[in-house]
């Protein structure tokens, strides 16, 4: 045959503990198990003295305040405390965390100080207004930190939580001896119901300030959305820095100022330094609708209709076109089909007939002349001739019109400029202007960055509870026995004590235990931990069975954990698809390709506002809304964690059946050759990878849904107070990138589950303690002293457990050991 060789409490809540302290396996009560039924195996009873067992367990001991330990304690006194380092650390992570978020509030506030904007307390300050690329970089680069911190004290109250949750050896033999079992290696809510009041009292502590850093903390930080107007010109195609001098005109000089914000001698010295972009005419068309104009400040259209010989007033238009700004995260920008032009001013004419009467073209008429002018119809004709041609040519100069007077009409007829009047979007050409392509000139940075006091006291408060009762935790935990934190503790304590309640279960896994405990009653009050008569005591126990075949890994998890999960994250991808379905088709994204998607900009809200209530809420409630998506995808993750966490618990326990090893535990004896890792159940090749990517999908989700802020500014630089809107905004490319992640969580999560099996015939134990203990029962060939300390193996004995030594018969015995063990066999009977 085949070896393996060295070197290789009850709860504070009875009601509530009654509906919870069962297996998330049922099976039907008095059902035979795999054609197994329950009968009295007639043995030799166990000589194991009585005092040896435990009975009642003191309400005192479940909260940990008394070192009475019924059962011996495997773990040497002077490493009895050791377990309590891990949650030290924790704490101790959790409090630089809370440092670092102290820091960072101070910095804002006296930035904040120093700033004009801000007057008094408010729900946000400006730390920073200037470059919105700048603005962005410290948003996006805040935001990760923000992630990476919130990541960081969630993990530790996480461990936290689980540690006191972790029932110790008394725990878990006075549930045994009821018939129920509890949860080992796990994050568990059943366990809570066997612990002490006061740890029940921390946990909901840690997770109920885990809330701020779930719906509060991505928003303390944010950027404002400058809406700025900006001019659309036209001007002619060969406008460059060679012919923009020869286009300076006083009318010029007077109006361009009203029409762009500045005057003409900046405008021309931008062109004569090239301080533009280039764009092509479809460059152009899409830069104008679909991006921000937060860093636009005006768009000079080029155009084939007008030439820079035509002079200043005839080739520098204005444009029907121009932006106003307003609380729309998008501008209407340039019509191809609809873009007209016309003159910035115009010159009022006026001219005097045989030195008598003054007219000028607006109030001139035949009538009048023909009443008012002698000699008349001479007269007025000519001057009829000379409103008209004045009207329609608008003439550049004196010398022009003199030179027409003079050959064409009477020399009793003279003009001169009466005024100069700007023409704001009075007249316009009724002819289309073709656009050959534009210059982008670009816009001081008006953006700011925000930070929200409330929340950011808030954040601290609950960093500073939660440090608090870490600390608190370590240091009153201190006195209570071990937990079994890890499947390991687990081991190591039930081969060195074995539980006579699991006698004869080797072959059963947790279900079929469920299912036999659950068909019979326990006799006596149910706070005696055995059931015992005199000195000795005798075992109810199954008939032998048989063992069977490896299990894929999703078998680890119970179904309704499994049903959870996934219909957990199953929600969060659908949702998030029909969030991107509906950014790709409103007005922020004019095309659903992932190209256009990228060029909208990751985390920033040029696309739209996907929630702009008429009467505006209060900022906290859209910080909420922001952030829900948050709090779901956290709770996701807390199942999500659990059935992994029971996947791999589940495959290391089943690699002993493969494998001589030693074992891990959270805290080795220093005589040992156990092992030690400060992760409770899941490795760091699983650990670390599934928390970089929930992660990064906290980051991306901050990025995909977020408060916006919405700063107007006009032509002028001016900030339009009547026009600031609050809001959410929403980036495509990071819902994209977020479906993505989360899509690589669920499918390697969904691979391995169906894709692995577990490598051994141990019984699937799961996280359920009575499954383990079922199958930590050595043979007589074994220290109980020792047997832990160094390697071990699960198999079929080479020696039978004190319980079954002299009963005969074909039956054997599984058992994890530290003696010689064989390869167990499908077609033998083992109790």
């Amino acid at each position: 045959m085949f070896g393996f060789r060295s070197g290789q409490s009850a709860g504070p809540w009875p009601k509530l503990q009654a509906a919870f302290s069962r297996s998330g396996y049922r099976g039907v009560g008095n059902q035979t198990v795999d054609g197994t039924e329950l009968h009295q195996i007639h043995r030799a009873p166990s000589t194991r003295p009585a005092d040896e067992t435990f009975l009642t367990t003191t309400q005192a001991q479940r909260d940990g305040s008394s070192d009475t330990d019924p059962i011996q304690n495997v773990t040497p006194e002077g490493s009895k405390a050791q377990w309590i380092k891990g949650v030290y650390i924790c704490a101790t992570i959790s409090a630089v965390v809370l440092l670092i978020n102290i820091i960072l509030v101070s910095v804002a506030g006296g930035l904040a100080a120093k700033n004009p904007r801000n007057v008094g307390f408010s729900a946000t300050q400006v730390v920073y207004e200037g470059d919105c690329a700048l603005t962005e970089r410290w948003d996006t680069g805040l935001h990760l930190l923000i992630n990476c911190l919130s990541t960081a004290i969630l993990a530790a109250s996480n461990f936290c939580m689980q540690s006191l949750v972790a029932p110790s050896r008394e725990e878990v033999d006075q549930y045994h001896a009821r018939r129920k079992w509890l949860d080992i290696g796990v994050p568990s809510v059943r366990n809570l119901f066997a612990v002490g009041r006061y740890r029940v009292n921390l946990w909901f502590v840690l997770l109920f300030t885990a809330t701020p850093f779930h719906l509060l903390y991505n928003s303390a930080i944010f950027a404002s959305v400058v809406k700025s107007g900006f001019a659309i010109i036209v001007a002619p195609r060969d406008l460059d820095s060679s012919t923009i001098s020869s286009l300076r005109t006083p009318e010029l000089e007077d109006c361009f100022y009203g029409f762009v914000g500045y005057d003409w001698d900046n405008f021309a010295a931008f062109i004569a330094n090239g301080t533009y972009k280039q764009h092509s005419r479809e460059e152009c068309i899409e830069l104008s609708n679909d991006k921000s104009p937060s860093t636009i400040r005006t768009i000079v259209v080029r155009t084939d209709s007008l030439n820079s010989t035509q002079g200043g007033n005839m080739a520098i238009f204005q444009s029907n076109m121009d932006v106003t700004p307003s609380n729309e995260l998008r501008s209407e920008g340039i019509d191809p089909n609809l873009l007209y032009g016309s003159r910035m001013s115009e010159t009022t004419w006026a001219f005097t007939v045989n030195n008598e009467v003054t007219y000028d073209t607006l109030n001139y008429s035949s009538l009048d002349c023909s009443d008012q002018i002698q000699d008349s119809n001479n007269a007025c004709s000519d001057a009829t001739q000379l409103s008209s041609w004045l009207w329609s040519t608008q003439p550049q100069s004196m010398d022009v019109v003199d030179s027409y007077i003079s050959s064409n009409l009477s020399p009793d007829i003279t003009a001169h400029v009466k005024d100069q009047i700007c023409l704001y979007n009075e007249y316009f050409w009724t002819n289309t202007l073709p656009i050959g392509d534009c210059l982008v000139i670009p816009r001081n940075g008006q953006c700011q960055l925000f930070y929200n006091p409330p929340i950011s006291i808030v954040v601290i408060i609950t960093a500073a509870i939660k440090v608090a009762a870490m600390f608190f935790a370590a240091k009153v935990d201190r006195n209570r026995s071990a937990p079994l934190l890890t499947v390991g503790d687990a081991v190591a304590s039930f081969i060195t004590k074995p539980d006579p309640t699991t006698t004869g279960m080797c072959w059963m896994s947790n279900s079929d235990m469920e299912r036999v405990w659950g068909s019979t009653p326990v006799s006596g009050p149910s706070q005696t931990a055995l059931i015992h008569h005199s000195n000795t005591i005798t075992h109810t126990e199954l008939k032998p069975g048989h063992l069977t075949r490896s299990q894929l890994w999703w078998r680890a998890a119970s179904i309704p954990r499994w049903i959870i999960t996934l219909a957990l994250c199953a929600i969060c991808i659908i949702v998030g698809a029909y969030l991107l379905g509906q950014s790709g088709s409103g007005s922020g994204a004019r095309t659903t390709s992932i190209k256009s998607w990228w060029q909208l900009g990751f985390g920033t809200p040029t696309g739209s506002v996907v929630l702009q209530q008429a009467k505006q809420w209060p900022i906290l409630g859209y910080v909420v809304v922001a952030n829900t998506p948050q709090f779901i995808i956290t709770i996701s993750y807390y199942f999500y964690n659990n059935v992994l966490t029971s996947m791999v618990a589940a495959a290391e326990y089943h690699s002993y059946g493969s494998t001589r090893r030693t074992l891990r535990v959270s805290w080795p004896r220093p005589d040992s050759s156990q092992r030690s890792t400060y992760w409770l159940s899941v490795p760091y090749q699983y650990s670390i990878p599934v928390l970089a990517i929930y992660a990064a999908l906290h980051w991306t989700i901050s990025q995909s849904l977020f408060y916006v802020q919405i700063v107007p500014y006009d032509l002028f630089g001016g900030h339009v107070d009547d026009q600031e809107l609050r809001g959410l905004g929403y980036s495509p490319i990071a819902i994209f990138v977020s479906l993505l992640l989360g899509g690589v969580l669920v499918g390697s999560f969904l691979l391995v589950a169906v894709c692995r099996r577990l490598g051994s015939l141990i019984p699937l134990a799961g996280s359920s303690s009575a499954g383990i203990s079922a199958s930590c029962h050595p043979g007589v060939d074994v220290d109980a002293s020792t047997v832990a300390l160094g390697e071990v193996a699960w198999g079929e004995t080479a020696a039978l457990p004190e319980w079954m030594v002299g009963d005969g018969g074909d039956v054997a015995h599984c058992s994890f050991t530290s003696g010689e063990v064989l390869k167990p066999s499908l077609e033998k009977l083992y109790a």
